[in-house]
């Protein structure tokens, strides 16, 4: 009982004397830094950044291996290695770290390879870990493990964003994937991962399948509308130290954060190269832009300081001044990853207005400006997207759970129903019983079909209670009791439990499926959801490559929001290609990444089988495999040339038609205003990512056999006549929070 109030009274001092000194830093602002010791220091440090190119912390560091990774599948499973690695230390820093993550998948295959199992193993092994997360709660750290996060003691609008794995400090993974759950992912983005006769190939289990959008968690077969659309299409990379790699660590971080004066060296790795001669204007003929934000300032907004779109203008106008063949290709999410309906979500309207005022509209925005500088250009012929264009990612699948004739036959036969197999699973594969272990959890119900974007009604939400499993045991039992419900039912052996391959270089075609439903059964299985793009990457001229945590946005570029770190990465050894047609030295880095991420946007590569190790997965100084000589990578490698524009053009357009006619997708460019977003105009009766109605099975079936790969275009003219979105007071600088959102 002495040790418990120790306990109490050792936190109470804690805590109280954590209160005085957030009361002293509201109250004195610069309270590191004014005093003689602390002024000294900041000096030297200063210097020290004055000295090092973008003005970083960090100098430039050469004869280095830097070996990239696309897609969660890949990075996880590399760093998974690293991580056993491990000899003497491992130092983890993320935004958000999910122990119960599998690294590898599916996690029936992979057991051992969850991040809490493989991080007390290696504590165990007499291995150190670090562990710093944003507002993450240290309790239930094993011993060996030391884990920080920020103070909760107060509000703090900026995070620690940045994410970091350490080995031995001789290895480092560093990009846009934090180790939790959202970012796991395959090249194929698959949106299905119902396997009702085998739950062992559950790739993601339990709550790990959610939807940013529409918040709650549904059981499988009524919520493939929700299914995957927080998975993304994640440029992750790894590093090392050995060859012929110049590289240069930046990221903005300040007081609030590092306890040091600000810095933005990212902003100014994306603006200053060379002796202060900006990496924008320094491009001479592409830029590749992939990010999960896109707000800048082409210099007139009061509201957002970074300004990388001015210098991409600047790039812009010179370009076409000067009669030179430039493109700049940008890649964003359709839709920020916030919950709610665009028509009424406020979080959403106001990070879409900040990308629409950054791209087309509110006076100053890359195409107003672009069109301002090019009267004599606009009367040859020439417009903004000749130079600049923007597009999304959309993925497409198929729920192998018919549930009439299936699914509502196994849980008579079995006695379980489709809620208690699901809650099992989850049991089983991320359950931590130590934590959290409660007699029932409630699941929402399906919701009946309603008009309108979102199915959702937050004023008659029905949920079922299900029993939790006590032990793992008793969770497998049950999945095995609702699998076996399948016998006398139908062999499922025939039915594919995704479709999304189909997208790629398969060796078959989607009309060819089985299935063994019926046919409005089948129907009712087809969904389609945006792929929400995570990464933090430029490539300028297949040469150079800036890549990490920072999004293009205020919070990541100002140096006193978010703090982030990036790398910026230049390849010596340059290989032969073609820019515009001419002959052209590439570096091998900068060019088989873009070319990668090329070809899997544009459908040009094989589907991989799941759980089987490549080359692409190991960590370096495994190099990746050379790809150079195949023919899909020719078609890719000349990023001016007029064949491939059209080829990536064409499918973005095919694409984005076939999505619109099949799914009434939206955004959409066929929706200007709200009165067309209404379900009687654009928006039909139907569920969230299903099939409109009045389809027929076969123009579906045809119709998604010509999606390929997942590259759609930007609907620009979404909601262009709703002009109190992106005018209004928020804009006007009367909004004290507006920083938050940009």
């Amino acid at each position: 009982m002495s040790s418990f109030f120790s306990m109490i009274g050792e936190r109470t001092s804690k805590g109280f004397t954590g209160a005085i000194n957030e009361i002293k830093g509201v109250v004195n602002k610069n309270h590191r830094h004014d005093e003689e010791h602390e002024a000294e220091a900041d000096a030297v440090r200063t210097a020290i950044n004055e000295s090092h190119r973008f003005k970083s912390f960090a100098d430039v560091r050469e004869g280095n291996f830097v070996k990239w990774h696309v897609d969660g599948e890949h990075y996880f499973w590399s760093v998974s290695e690293l991580i056993s690695s491990a000899r003497e230390c491992i130092m983890i820093q993320d935004w958000w770290l999910t122990p119960e993550l599998y690294l590898r998948r599916p996690p029936a295959k992979f057991p051992e390879w969850r991040i809490d199992r493989l991080l007390k193993s290696k504590a165990q092994q007499g291995v150190k870990v670090y562990i710093i997360v944003y507002k993450r709660h240290p309790d239930h750290v094993g011993s060996g493990m030391l884990l920080t996060r920020a103070p909760v003691d107060s509000t703090r609008f900026w995070s620690h964003h940045e994410k970091v794995v350490i080995i031995d400090n001789h290895y480092a993974c560093i990009g846009g994937l934090d180790l939790c759950f959202g970012r796991w992912d395959t090249h194929s983005h698959p949106l299905a991962d119902c396997h009702p006769t085998d739950f062992s190939q559950t790739l993601f289990p339990g709550q790990e399948y959610n939807n940013a959008r529409v918040k709650d968690f549904y059981e499988v077969w009524k919520w493939v509308n929700n299914s995957v659309s927080v998975l993304e299409d994640i440029v992750v990379h790894s590093l090392t130290w050995p060859p012929k790699v110049h590289m240069t660590l930046v990221g903005p971080c300040s007081d609030w954060s590092h306890g040091v004066l600000k810095e933005h060296s990212i902003q100014n790795a994306c603006l200053i190269f060379g002796s202060d001669i900006e990496l924008i204007q320094e491009a001479e003929h592409y830029i590749y832009i992939e990010n999960q934000f896109f707000i800048s300032s082409t210099g007139e907004s009061p509201q957002v300081q970074n300004l990388i779109a001015k210098a991409l203008v600047e790039r812009i106008v010179r370009a076409g001044k000067e009669g030179q063949r430039f493109k700049v290709v940008v890649l964003i999410p359709e839709v920020p990853g916030f919950a709610g309906d665009i028509s009424t979500g406020n979080d959403l309207q106001n990070i879409l207005a900040a990308t629409w005022r950054t791209i087309n509209r509110g006076g100053h925005s890359i195409y107003a400006d672009i069109w301002a500088c090019q009267e004599k250009l606009r009367q040859a012929g020439f417009e903004p997207r000749d130079y600049i264009r923007f597009y999304h990612l959309r993925s497409f699948d198929r729920i192998n759970a018919p549930w009439p004739s299936f699914i509502n036959q196994m849980e008579e036969n079995s006695g379980v129903s489709f809620h208690q197999a699901q809650i099992a699973l989850a049991k089983q594969w991320i359950g931590n019983p130590e934590v959290w272990s409660p007699p029932k959890v409630a699941i929402k119900k399906p919701e009946p079909t309603q008009e309108g974007l979102l199915v959702e009604n937050k004023e008659e939400v029905n949920f079922e209670e299900v029993d939790f499993p006590a032990t793992v045991e008793e969770a497998v039992e049950i999945v095995e009791k609702f699998e076996a419900g399948a016998i006398g039912v139908r062999e499922d052996y025939q039915v594919s439990d995704s479709i999304a391959h189909h997208a790629l270089m398969d060796s078959t075609n989607l009309t060819q499926e089985k299935w063994l439903g019926t046919e409005q059964e089948e129907l009712d299985s087809y969904v389609s959801e945006i792929l929400y793009i995570h990464s933090k990457l430029m490539i300028v001229d297949d040469r150079r490559v800036i890549m990490g945590s920072a999004n293009l946005n205020d919070r990541s570029q100002k140096g006193n929001g978010d703090s982030e770190i990036a790398l910026v990465v230049e390849d010596s050894d340059l290989i032969d290609s073609r820019m515009n047609g001419e002959p052209y030295k590439v570096s091998r880095f900068a060019a088989s990444l873009r070319r990668k991420l090329y070809r899997e946007h544009l459908g040009l590569i094989q589907p991989e089988p799941l759980g089987v190790e490549t080359d692409f997965m190991k960590p370096a100084p495994t190099p990746n495999p050379d790809e150079f000589g195949l023919p899909e990578d020719t078609t890719v490698a000349d990023p001016l040339s007029e064949d491939l524009e059209q080829l990536w053009n064409k499918t973005a357009q095919r694409n984005r038609a076939i999505f619109s006619e099949l799914f009434k997708s939206v955004p959409s460019d066929l929706v200007h205003d709200f009165e067309e977003y209404k379900p009687q105009n654009y928006v039909p009766k139907t569920r969230v990512g299903h099939l409109a109605p009045g389809q027929s099975l076969e123009r579906v079936r045809q119709r998604l056999s010509e999606v390929r790969g997942h590259l759609v275009e930007a609907p620009l003219e979404f909601l262009i006549k709703e002009t109190g979105i992106w005018e209004n007071a928020f804009w006007m600088g009367l909004n004290p929070t507006a920083p938050v959102y940009l």
